[in-house]
């Protein structure tokens, strides 16, 4: 999971920064005008919102990170404020669909999908010690279905940044902000529903949703399009096409790269070979851990299910740093 916050809210005295336009105000300003209301757009407005979200987000950082144990009834209860949290966002910066963005600057909806890919990572995040996605009723339900949920919508954004950054697409000229950083978004939403897949293969229920495991498997063969058509300039997407193959049942071809020699996937030094199932080795060398699938309680399962997950917590603050960037950009143009 990474490291802790560094700096809490409450080490900080700092309000939110007016919402205005650069006319509002001149030199000869003595008192700021009051804030405009957020039902219009302002340079400013997308930083004050992404600062609410964070300020949300960060206590889901802090109370999955927190080794004291805790009810379930807490973990709803974050759930809700985390929702309020994201309900509160103007609809001028609410994302519905590319259609809904025709009049938009490719800007505004960058900064549309960024909200939202911010608050779906957080909804995993926060739901991620309950989803053993049986696919049954269980008093976990509400946590399997916010983790499934959030992993089908990330990869749905996946689909939708790939098209629409295209040569001719509206974010083409945008494409530099779909990072190495935001794409990990993508590969932990991936790692959830190869799981989920896998999982639901062991089932032995009548009550299984295939409408479910359809859904799943129609989301991770598009995403595995997305990484195979990035594989040759990237070993991250070229790693994740491959694993997606095996997921998929080794039948999802796609064009190797000639000029690449990526490195084979690298096993966790925490296991031993017993942990890895021999017949699943490939040409590319890729191992999957074994996940003890009649026994969740397994120790097995928390060390390999955690490896398994990115360290959500640490890229989080790679992807600050990363919008931090992309603000400085926005403000010099």
């Amino acid at each position: 999971m990474g490291l802790p916050r560094l700096i809490k809210k409450w080490q900080t005295d700092v309000g939110e920064p007016l919402s205005l336009q650069d006319s509002d105000f001149d030199r000869a300003t003595t008192c700021m005008p009051a804030s405009r209301p957020e039902t219009g757009l302002t340079p400013i407005l997308y930083r004050i919102v992404k600062a609410r979200m964070m300020t949300a987000i960060g206590h889901v950082w802090d109370f999955a990170a927190d080794t004291r144990s805790y009810d379930y009834t807490q973990v709803i209860e974050m759930d809700k404020e985390l929702q309020k949290t994201y309900m509160s966002i103007p609809d001028c910066l609410k994302w519905r669909s590319m259609n809904h963005c025709i009049t938009d600057s490719p800007q505004v909806i960058i900064q549309k999908i960024h909200l939202d890919i911010m608050f779906q990572k957080a909804k995993i995040v926060l739901h991620r010690r309950y989803m053993n996605f049986s696919l049954t009723k269980t008093e976990y339900d509400q946590s399997q279905k916010s983790g499934l949920d959030a992993a089908l919508k990330l990869l749905e954004y996946q689909s939708i940044l790939h098209e629409e950054t295209q040569p001719g697409c509206q974010l083409y000229h945008e494409r530099w902000r779909v990072t190495s950083i935001v794409n990990h978004d993508f590969l932990l939403a991936t790692s959830i529903l190869c799981f989920s897949l896998k999982k639901s293969s062991h089932e032995n229920c009548e009550e299984l949703e295939t409408s479910v495991v359809e859904t799943v498997q129609a989301s991770l063969k598009r995403s595995h399009r997305v990484w195979a058509n990035l594989s040759n300039s990237s070993k991250e997407a070229q790693k994740a096409a491959d694993a997606l193959t095996v997921v998929l049942g080794g039948h999802q071809a796609y064009p190797k790269a000639e000029t690449y020699a990526f490195e084979q996937i690298k096993t966790s030094p925490s296991y031993t070979a017993d942990h890895y199932q021999q017949d699943t080795v490939t040409s590319f060398g890729i191992r999957f851990p074994i996940f003890n699938f009649d026994d969740w309680s397994s120790p097995m399962n928390e060390d390999v299910f955690e490896d398994f997950l990115a360290p959500i917590t640490a890229m989080n603050e790679e992807w600050q740093g990363d919008e931090a960037l992309m603000d400085t950009r926005d403000q010099t143009n």
